[in-house]
């Protein structure tokens, strides 16, 4: 059931690709700080608030860091 996969009060602090090309995907939740892995990521949120969680990355497939 869909209503079970849903996680309401989910605030997403940031958002990374691990070494095997998967997102990481660090959240605040009621319960605390949480991960969690995904294949792929639909994001359903303005693209104002996806901004500030995609300022350091540049999206091609995969995102990176233009940290150095």
């Amino acid at each position: 059931c869909l209503a079970d996969r849903i996680r309401c009060n989910w605030v997403l602090k940031g958002i990374s690709t691990t070494p095997a090309g998967l997102y990481q995907l660090d959240y605040d939740t009621p319960s605390g700080p949480a991960k969690l892995t995904a294949r792929s990521v639909a994001m359903t949120i303005p693209a104002w608030a996806l901004a500030d969680l995609l300022k350091d990355k540049v999206c091609r497939g995969v995102c990176v860091s233009r940290e150095k």
